[in-house]
Formats: structure tokens, sequence, C-alpha cells
């Protein structure tokens, strides 16, 4: 049966699904001789927004907008969110606290003609933004229990010691249900990583469709010999990390060291670490922005699930346009990115994320601030900010993991804490791989912990 075209094709004549208090399913089509559909709701009070674009056979996109100088005109600063899914993906807008107000929801052809069924509910919002802390303390068992439909996970002893950052964000009781990670890749763009270190090495990413030593790109990605990942700051084949603290080896460790009885353990440790090395070396924003913007497009490129990006400008510095299109194209892809905010509440009088955890606030990612073992949110790093944005708080302060030459080291910062929040995405994916970006980074935040983190 043929679906009748209902909605309009401006925002003025979209059609009017009225005020949304529940959700609502309408189903319509786009294509070659109606490109683009309108449809008009409101929200009486502020409220946890959720939308999905399903049921396709051709790609198509979709948008939340707000008109809000009223002219009619969509203009650039009116999309509050927007998922464009390569192929016949489902796509997903999920919003926190969308405030009251008049909304437009825009289904646009992308592909070939596809019927077409568009999602959206309102309820009221679960949880509350905190311009210090987002939305509280990441919280892997809660988040992979709502994922999987189960009933919340029994609790299991604590590891202790230097392990105590895993307790706090509950990836044990994770593992006792059998999620780990497993079949989900972390890029990790950083430093470089120690690719040969014992709690690492079984769990290095491998290119298996290149031949190592051979000289030649025999999968012809443009990148010679990458069996292990790619140095774009020395333009070769060994992502290896020389830094003095070994940055990058130690946040691969935190994501998906093995689970051996020696050394630690990742979070999500049966995933595997692609290393793409952006950084080490004193360097320009601008500099930064093209060479993470490589780096991110070359590990969607080559099959990552998830970004981890502990790194940034500093306030103040030029934006990072290159990197934002690049994550818009990762999340275009199913990738989900995961960014620091940075250090320097006090050294810089920091009022919010840096570049590029900033890019949250547009939907392009989750950004991750600090807290110490005892819930005592850390005064340097980045605050949420006064807008809700996908942001939510890790371990922070004197985390073991791995260091190059299998060592392990004690480091501090937002850097740190960003890779708990990659590691329970990857536990996340691994549990539902049909989540898309947008549906991990709602979970997340969702299912995050605001109760007993001191300010």
């Amino acid at each position: 049966m043929a679906i009748v075209d209902t909605a309009g094709n401006t925002l003025g004549v979209a059609f009017d699904l009225g005020s949304l208090s529940a959700s609502t399913t309408v189903s319509d089509f786009v294509g070659s001789t109606d490109t683009v559909d309108f449809f008009r709701i409101s929200l009486n009070t502020a409220s946890d927004f959720d939308l999905s674009l399903n049921g396709l056979s051709a790609n198509a996109e979709v948008a939340l907008i707000q008109d809000r100088n009223f002219n009619g005109v969509i203009d650039a600063n009116e999309y509050v969110g927007l998922s464009n899914r390569f192929g016949t993906a489902k796509d997903t807008i999920d919003i926190n606290s969308l405030p009251s107000g008049t909304y437009y929801a825009g289904v646009y052809h992308s592909g070939g003609d596809t019927n077409y069924n568009l999602s959206l509910s309102a309820t009221p919002p679960g949880k509350t933004f905190n311009s210090n802390y987002g939305y509280g303390l990441v919280d892997a068992a809660t988040s992979v229990a709502f994922v999987t439909g189960a009933s919340p996970f029994p609790e299991v002893a604590n590891l202790g010691g230097f392990n105590w950052g895993l307790d706090m964000v509950k990836a044990p009781e994770v593992w006792q249900q059998g999620y780990t990670g497993s079949g989900i890749t972390v890029a990790v763009l950083d430093t470089g990583v120690d690719y040969t270190h014992a709690d690492l090495d079984n769990n290095i990413w491998i290119n298996s469709d290149e031949v190592y030593g051979n000289a030649i790109d025999d999968d012809k990605n443009g990148y010679v010999d990458d069996v292990i990942g790619w140095d774009f700051v020395d333009g070769d084949n060994l992502p290896y990390d020389q830094t003095f603290d070994g940055h990058g080896t130690h946040v691969a460790g935190l994501i998906a060291a093995e689970n051996n009885n020696f050394g630690t353990t990742g979070v999500a440790y049966n995933a595997k670490i692609m290393p793409v090395k952006i950084s080490g070396v004193p360097q320009t924003t601008a500099n930064l922005d093209t060479l993470l913007a490589n780096g991110i497009n070359y590990a969607v490129a080559n099959g990552a699930n998830v970004l981890n990006m502990s790194v940034g400008n500093f306030p103040g510095d030029p934006l990072m346009p290159k990197t934002m299109e690049a994550l818009a194209n990762a999340k275009r892809s199913g990738v989900v990115a995961v960014m620091a905010s940075g250090n320097e509440r006090i050294t810089y009088n920091a009022t919010r994320p840096d570049e590029p955890a900033s890019y949250a606030a547009i939907d392009l990612g989750i950004a991750v601030g600090a807290v110490n073992a005892q819930d005592i949110l850390d005064n340097y790093a980045n605050p949420a900010g006064v807008a809700p944005i996908d942001y939510v708080v890790a371990p922070a302060d004197a985390i073991y993991s791995t260091t190059p030459g299998n060592a392990y080291e004690q480091l501090s910062g937002t850097s740190m804490s960003t890779p708990y929040v990659s590691g329970v995405a990857a536990l996340l994916l691994g549990a539902n791989p049909s989540l898309s970006p947008s549906e991990v980074e709602m979970t997340i935040t969702r299912t995050a912990n605001p109760f007993g983190i001191i300010v």
C-alpha cells in the first residue's frame, strides 16, 4: 500500500504534529520528486527528546531545527541536531533537557526514493545538567544493562589497589555478565602507542588487508604497510610512543590493557587498540587540526568503532574546523567520538571544554571531565559549561596504566578520564553493536550518576 505524502516541503507548511508529550510515529517518503519533508512539533516543557528515522530502502537524512528568528528559512545556527548516517542505517537524534518551544523535524532525500518511519518522543528530563560535572560519573554497569534490556547488574567485589578507577566506573560488574569489548576497535589518537608492551601487544589492531614490509599499499587506502596504524607526525607506518611520559600508551592501557594477571587491566580488555599518532611534538593549533582530522578520517576509513581523543587546543586558540568536519564524517559513519574536556580551568580560567571536546555541543561526540577517588571534582578540569552538552566525568587522578618499555606509571588529567569513557563506549557497542553514536552518547549521559560528586 502506497504511503500518502502528508508532510509539507517548507517550514511554513510543515505538517503539525502538535504538542509532543509522549511518543508518536509518522510514515512518509522522500525521493527525487519530493526531496524534503517537514514536521512541526511543540514542547510545552523542557524534555529529554529522542528521534529515530528508520525503515529506509535508500539513504536519507534527518535534522531537528528551531526557527529562532521566525523567518521561515533555516539559518546555519538553527540546526539543533543532525543525523546523516550513510546508507540505510537508522538515524537518531537524542537530546537531553531540550528546552520548551517549537521545533521542526526535517527528513531529506539523500539517495534513491525511500519510504521511512519517523519516531519522536519527549519525556520528563531524567537527569539535571550541572555546569561543573555535566550529567555525572560514567556508570558502565547501568549503561550496559540499559542497552541489553537486562535487570540491574549485581555488584561484585572491588578490585581495589591501583584498579580503583575500574571499580568506580563499575566495569567489573559488566565483565561478570560476559561483556568485555570483544569485536570493538578503539582508535587512540594521541602520541602513539608502545604496541610491543606485554600488557597491550595482543590487543593491538591489525590491518589484515596489508602485507608488512613489502612497500606496497596492498589495501589501497593511501598508506603503505600500515599494518598496525599510522604515524601522521612523521608520515610513516610506525606509530610508536616516544614521549617522556608515554601519554598515548597510558591512554591505550586504560582502554584495553589485557586481562592477564599482571600489570593492569583496561575497561574493555578484549577490545582492540588502533594506534594513530597525531601529536607528541610542539605544534600550532592549525597543525594539530590538520593532523587530528587526518587521523580521524584514517581511523574511520579503517574500521574504528570508537575514537579516543585525549588531546585538544587551549582557551583562546583558533577553532579546529578540519577536525569538526572529520568528526561529522565519523558520526555519519557510525563512529563514537570521546574527547577530553581539557585541564585549563585554573591556569586559563576556562569555563567550557576545549576543542575538539566543545564540539559535543553540536552533537559530534561526548566530552569528559575529571574526578578523584573521593568523588571530588578536579578543579583543573574544564567544566561542562552553562549550556547542556553531552558531558560526563570519570576517574583522573594518579591513574595507573601502561607506559613504554613494559613500564607502568601514574598520570593525572582529563587525558586519563577520557579513556575510561571510551572503554565504556566499547563495552556498550560490544553488548549491542546496532547502537548509533547518538544512542551511545544518550545512554552514557542518561545513566551517569550525579550523586555524591563534591564540587
